[in-house]
């Protein structure tokens, strides 16, 4: 590590304990929006969020058993 003077250590941790709050305040509004985004994924596809929550064609289990059940009943 490179030799600092003791002025320039005590500014590089002062500024990086004044940047603190900043980072952290974005950092946690980020993971709140992305637990938000996780929530309204398992309201509106249950269980089955996490694997159906970025697919196009949102074919999920309850319509794969509906058609079955569909199928059976006109049999």
């Amino acid at each position: 590590m490179k030799n600092y003077k003791k002025e320039n250590i005590f500014m590089l941790i002062l500024s990086r304990v004044l940047a603190f709050p900043f980072f952290a305040g974005i950092s946690l509004v980020g993971a709140f929006l992305l637990w938000l985004k996780w929530m309204w994924n398992f309201a509106k596809y249950g269980g089955e969020s996490i694997v159906y929550a970025r697919k196009n064609s949102r074919k999920t289990i309850h319509d794969i058993f509906t058609k079955l059940v569909e199928q059976s009943e006109n049999k």
